[in-house]
């Protein structure tokens, strides 16, 4: 078979597996936008609001996990930095440019309180897609 040939070959093989590929992918994004909608549902009925961080465990063994997504306003911390890097009772609670670590602003909000809601300015919460998983695990007794 004449190199031609082969390459034809390939191409015609080619186009059909991305053709399947196509119709497939079609298939996966109607599921998706089925499955979000059934999720949206289930949140209703169940009455869960994934604006607030929980574990849902619900009938036939789903698990619904919500939480919140945290963005800091980097002009916000950038300008009032001096604030809490110059006090030695405060250990920074951004572990790179204002990347939050989650512990120690935690812990800030016992060390100094005051600091603590000042910063929460800078902070947007949003809520994060909820997590659905189906737990087939029987629970042993």
């Amino acid at each position: 078979m004449s190199d031609f040939a082969e390459k034809h070959i390939r191409t015609q093989k080619l186009d059909a597996l991305t053709a399947c590929w196509k119709i497939e992918k079609e298939k996966e994004d109607e599921h998706r936008t089925a499955r979000i909608s059934l999720e949206q549902k289930i949140l209703g009925l169940a009455e869960i609001d994934p604006e607030h961080n929980g574990t849902h465990r619900l009938p036939h063994n789903l698990v619904v996990s919500c939480k919140l997504n945290r963005k800091w306003d980097q002009e916000f911390l950038r300008s009032n930095y001096k604030l809490w890097n110059e006090l030695p009772s405060v250990n920074n609670p951004f572990r790179e440019e204002f990347k939050e670590d989650k512990h120690k602003m935690d812990a800030l909000q016992f060390i100094d309180k005051d600091l603590y809601d000042f910063l929460q300015k800078g902070l947007t919460l949003t809520g994060a897609k909820p997590s659905f998983k189906a737990n087939n695990q029987q629970k042993e007794n």
